[in-house]
């Protein structure tokens, strides 16, 4: 359904209040999703529950963009409101705040799914190790190729 929420920064402590609530992150992305678009949108960027103290749930994201798009349409912040509420069981202030130790986390590697198809041969064999051959320039295709070529893509003849 999405990108797990991003590892949190290293030496992250959290009361069991937050802790529940950060495990239940998909539920929250999910049900802020049904009531906003784009409340769900932001949820599945790289943001997490940064603090549950009293009646507020802080959330950080990695930019400052992110927090201004939430606090820009009051029906995205009600969205959200209503979907940590909802999974909080009771009624909470949402606070959309840059999370700085974000900005420098790595985003998490996802495991393959059932239904995601593996990027390595097929029979679940290793992949070759390290990147093709890069192309003669004359053929290059910009940025898209060369990744594409990176991840075992094979240029198709004219």
């Amino acid at each position: 359904r999405g990108p797990p929420p991003p590892v949190l920064p290293e030496g992250e402590d959290a009361s069991p209040e937050l802790a529940a609530l950060r495990e239940r992150h998909a539920e929250i992305r999910d049900g802020a999703r049904a009531a906003h678009q784009t409340a769900g949108a932001l949820l599945n960027s790289r943001c997490y529950i940064k603090s549950f103290e009293g009646d507020t749930v802080e959330i950080g994201f990695q930019s400052k963009f992110l927090v201004e798009k939430a606090l820009g349409d009051p029906a995205v912040l009600d969205a959200m409101r209503a979907a940590v509420g909802g999974v909080a069981g009771r009624e909470v202030k949402v606070v959309p705040v840059v999370w700085e130790a974000l900005q420098g986390a790595a985003p998490p590697r996802a495991a393959p799914t059932a239904s995601a198809p593996s990027s390595g041969p097929p029979g679940g064999a290793p992949p070759p190790a390290g990147p093709p051959p890069a192309a003669p320039p004359a053929e290059r295709g910009g940025h898209l190729f060369e990744e594409a070529r990176k991840l075992g893509a094979v240029p198709i003849e004219d």
